[in-house]
């Protein structure tokens, strides 16, 4: 019976509350210089911090306020701040239009300078030794295994696909790189 009463107790207050009388605040925003419509402003009750931000047209509402005097804040970048003091009646709209000035600010001289920092990228090779267990380890179609297949299989090497160019490419480069060394 008692969690029956609180129940009921419970939906009585929700219905009233659906049922209260509010008001409602609407409007425009515009410039005051030549009306044009303002978009994108903050319009905020400064009692209940009830707020909205008006449509690309300027437009406004703030719903749901209960009857009493407020005070309606409006500002946006690059306009003066807006003050009024409004009063919400139950069941009742209360349109209210803001005119909002340009403002602006001089500043100082501003200087911005960099300096481009180098890019300085190092190449680092790879060095490694072969055995000739590892050559004879690795697979061979037809034949002995040479350096140029042990080469092929290893990771990062890429080759034409012409075995024969890419063996005499390896020779040339294996006779100049044994040119420069010097024997003591």
């Amino acid at each position: 019976m008692r969690k029956l009463l609180t129940f009921l107790v419970i939906c009585t207050t929700l219905v009233i509350k659906s049922y209260s009388q509010t008001g409602e605040v609407r409007g425009f925003v515009y410039t005051a210089d030549n009306g044009e419509p303002v978009g994108f402003v903050n319009i905020l009750i400064k009692e209940t911090r009830q707020g909205t931000a008006s449509d690309e047209n300027g437009f406004y509402s703030i719903a749901k306020l209960e009857p009493g005097k407020y005070t309606m804040i409006c500002t946006s970048l690059g306009y003066d701040s807006n003050v009024v003091k409004i009063e919400i009646k139950a069941n009742r709209i209360v349109k209210h239009d803001f005119f909002l000035t340009e403002n602006s600010y001089d500043f100082d001289v501003v200087t911005v300078s960099a300096e481009k920092l180098k890019k300085e990228t190092t190449t680092t090779v790879g060095e490694i030794k072969i055995t000739p267990k590892q050559l004879r380890q690795i697979p061979t179609v037809g034949g002995e295994p040479d350096l140029v297949q042990y080469l092929q299989v290893l990771p990062g090497v890429v080759f034409s696909g012409d075995p024969l160019d890419d063996y005499e490419m390896l020779m040339e480069y294996v006779l100049a790189d044994l040119e420069s060394v010097e024997v003591a």
